[in-house]
């Protein structure tokens, strides 16, 4: 089955590829309902490139706790490397830690390179 308006091939769930929105909506949401208050930011730019989510914590120690998070729905493909590299590189000016939300998983062999202590 496809969508009208997209073109794309209509997944079981009601999500249609190519419109990652929900997802980045979600995980928002998600982000906003932490203990603390955080204020969020969805679809902004840093240097030049898009992100999905810029979110701003709590003070911790005189330090503002900053997110950038890149959302994924990729259920059937792991995000690669370059992705990973991409969303270090536009965090590490905004002093902001790199977070993936991702409804799929990692490579296998790259699992252990992104976890604690890999």
């Amino acid at each position: 089955m496809r969508d009208n308006r997209t073109g794309y091939a209509r997944r079981p769930d009601g999500q249609r590829q190519g419109q990652g929105w929900w997802w980045e909506n979600r995980v928002a949401e998600a982000i906003q309902k932490w203990g603390q208050p955080w204020r969020t930011a969805t679809r902004e730019h840093i240097l030049g490139c898009e992100v999905d989510i810029i979110a701003t914590g709590p003070v911790v120690d005189d330090t503002v706790i900053r997110l950038v998070v890149q959302c994924k729905d990729w259920r059937d493909k792991p995000v690669p490397p370059s992705e990973i590299y991409r969303l270090i590189a536009l965090a590490i000016p905004c002093k902001a830690y790199p977070v993936i939300a991702h409804t799929g998983g990692f490579p296998r062999e790259h699992g252990q390179s992104w976890t604690a202590g890999g």
